[in-house]
């Protein structure tokens, strides 16, 4: 006897299914075939699926510095910018921690969010000291004393990469140099840790 599942259960794995996009889609991603991609999703490739290692179309050609490629695919209607990767990451993270405004200005154009829940795009520019980017995203409504899960401020990720003049800009959009982390440490404490100096002044004059 034919065995009928459940619509509830059909409805499930609809909804959980993702389809598995070949190898030449994500090697044209990674090889800058524009054209290709362009054509493959008219044909029908979705955007959003993930690759084996949980990335969607756009954060893997960040990924490979594929720039031809990911500008394409924000441009693209079909291409959802929010959507994280496995790991929580979004597309806007992935342009600021490259400092890509290109991909960043795109990216708020087609609707995608400054601020999330954990890491944020102003803590991914902020490590990595991309001073332009975090004052592009601060202008653009960036929580500057958002808490990564840990309850680190972006502040805290600017000190641990060392960049002074990225400080500055989280200071001048209203970050807290005394904000403390589930650890019970400040931006200030690690400053003073690291015996930045310079860094410790500009915090005092906050306090």
């Amino acid at each position: 006897m034919k065995r009928i599942l459940p619509c509830s259960l059909i409805t499930l794995l609809l909804m959980t299914y993702t389809p598995i996009a070949s190898a030449d889609w994500w090697n044209d991603v990674k090889n800058n075939r524009v054209t290709s991609v362009t054509k493959a999703i008219a044909e029908g490739q979705d955007p959003n699926a993930f690759n084996q290692e949980g990335h969607t179309a756009i954060i893997y050609a960040a990924r490979e510095q594929s720039k031809k490629s990911y500008m394409a695919l924000v441009h693209n209607t079909k291409v959802d910018v929010n959507l994280a990767n496995r790991y929580d990451e979004t597309p806007l993270m992935y342009a600021a921690i490259m400092g890509d405004m290109d991909f960043a200005k795109a990216l708020l154009n087609r609707g995608a969010r400054v601020n999330k829940l954990g890491w944020t795009p102003l803590h991914y520019a902020a490590v990595k000291g991309k001073t332009e980017m975090v004052n592009y995203l601060l202008s653009q409504g960036a929580l500057p004393n958002a808490p990564a899960p840990d309850g680190s401020s972006p502040l805290y990720s600017a000190v641990q990469f060392g960049s002074t003049a990225t400080i500055k800009a989280l200071l001048k959009g209203g970050a807290d140099p005394y904000a403390i982390n589930q650890a019970g440490k400040s931006a200030m404490d690690l400053a003073k840790e690291k015996k930045m100096s310079s860094v410790i002044k500009l915090f005092e004059q906050k306090h």
